[in-house]
């Protein structure tokens, strides 16, 4: 009875933690550290995860994997510690900037390590959960958009509304108020790559449907559809970028077997996102690489190296810019040759802040599933569904394609972490389902393994 209540209380505590990244309590109850209240949610429960497990004298999953990122983890906070003592001073500029982002960029990683104590079937439901969570949060600020467009601002591009109401409104100041949430949540480009993020575990879940009931899985297309919905509402290029090369990635990949049902699926994706290319992203000029060439965030990168502000060995110090940024303005100008306080870029930010050593570790993290979608021990034990485990919804039996799984968090995050570093080392929104997820990846082999 005592194993069963703990065991329910630990799982209300992680889902409340991730319906948390969608629903802001900490708004409604007035909490300070906003955005790390998701994570120390979640921290309790990994805390309340481990005694259980250590005094029920059961081995945890631990691999050089996990050891990685608890090293990448590791090396955030020993950056944060160690490098204030030279460099920053403590005042309000730092309390607000390097500390509580610091704790921004750590905290989060905890969701890595809550798929490494949950059984096949409670991570499987809380995949699910997470992305039917975050469409649906996308429906309600598609909506919310539409609204707010139509009556006080037609014709306005849907992305730009929220921060231009306070011009058109005089109760939008409020912390629950409409332009108050759409920045906490960090815009449309923090918005969009996330749901793009949460569109992985949805896919991998649709290619055992389709072989068999599709009707059994009607709310993950319809999901998967809303996802699409709300990134075009945004209009985030880096969002439908990243979508559309992780899905003609994997049309070629599945090219090698042609004759499979899931190979004739990606045929028909891939024909619509053609279709998609040429129609929409053709006749808009910022899909081009002149526009990348010509946008602020390569003028950032070229800004950083032309200038002598790297330390290759072991980096600047996390959050190092943002916090001269903000306290010394002009100097910042002068050393990095632009006055973005943010470089765009998460390996850019790992380079600067972490040192080469941060930045091989953070590629290691991002790129390493992929290469195990193509390792031998990968396909030894790769997941397959049968019409028995569809047709009862039975969750004990794995209706579920990791390869798929791994390929498209690989792609679509590496592509992500390319054009902005805040959705890793800011934003709990994107890092915390980045995290989840790439724990999830990892946990899923050691299921098979273990079979």
């Amino acid at each position: 009875m005592i194993n069963c209540i703990f065991s329910r209380g630990l799982s209300f505590l992680v889902y409340l933690s991730v319906l948390s990244l969608v629903l802001p309590f900490q708004l409604l109850l007035n909490l300070p550290l906003l955005k790390i209240f998701s994570p120390l949610l979640l921290l309790s429960a990994l805390f309340f995860y481990t005694v259980k497990r250590i005094f029920g004298s059961k081995q945890l999953v631990c691999t050089i994997d996990s050891f990685a990122v608890l090293l990448f983890s590791a090396i955030l906070l020993l950056s944060s510690i160690f490098y204030f003592l030279d460099f920053y001073e403590i005042n309000s500029v730092y309390i607000t900037t390097s500390f509580v982002l610091s704790l921004q960029a750590i905290l989060p990683i905890g969701f890595f390590f809550i798929p490494l104590f949950l059984s096949r079937t409670s991570l499987y439901k809380l995949l699910l959960f997470n992305s039917i969570s975050y469409s649906i949060f996308g429906l309600v600020l598609v909506s919310t958009l539409f609204y707010f467009s139509l009556v006080y601002l037609p014709g306005v591009p849907l992305r730009d509304v929220p921060l231009l109401l306070d011009n058109v409104l005089q109760d939008t100041s409020g912390r629950l108020s409409f332009p108050s949430l759409y920045v906490f949540f960090g815009r449309s480009n923090t918005i969009a790559p996330a749901i793009a993020l949460s569109c992985v575990s949805a896919i991998a879940f649709l290619p055992p449907a389709f072989s068999d009931s599709f009707s059994r899985f009607r709310l993950l297309l319809v999901a998967l559809f809303l996802n699409v919905v709300t990134i075009l509402t945004l209009n985030s290029r880096a969002a439908l970028i990243s979508l559309c090369i992780a899905f003609l990635f994997y049309f070629f990949y599945k090219f090698i077997k042609p004759s499979s049902y899931s190979f004739k699926i990606s045929f028909l994706i891939v024909i619509l996102l053609i279709c998609f290319l040429v129609i929409f992203l053709g006749v808009d000029s910022r899909y081009t690489f002149d526009a990348f060439f010509a946008d602020g965030r390569f003028e950032i990168i070229k800004s950083i190296f032309d200038s002598d502000v790297l330390s290759p060995l072991f980096g600047n110090g996390l959050f190092s810019a943002v916090y001269i940024c903000s306290q010394y303005p002009v100097k910042y100008f002068d050393l990095y040759g632009t006055d973005f306080c943010t470089f765009h870029n998460a390996y850019l930010t790992s380079m600067h802040d972490l040192g080469i050593f941060g930045l091989l570790l953070l590629l290691y993290i991002v790129f390493r599933p992929l290469y195990l979608c193509f390792s031998h021990k990968l396909k030894k034990y790769s997941f397959s569904s049968n019409s028995h485990s569809l047709s009862t919804f039975n969750y004990s039996i794995v209706p579920f394609d990791c390869r798929i799984f791994g390929i498209f968090l690989t792609l679509v995050s590496s592509i992500l972490l390319f054009f902005d570093s805040d959705i890793l080392f800011v934003h709990p929104f994107f890092s915390c389902v980045y995290w989840l997820y790439l724990g999830s990846f990892y946990r899923f082999l050691s299921f098979k393994q273990s079979v």
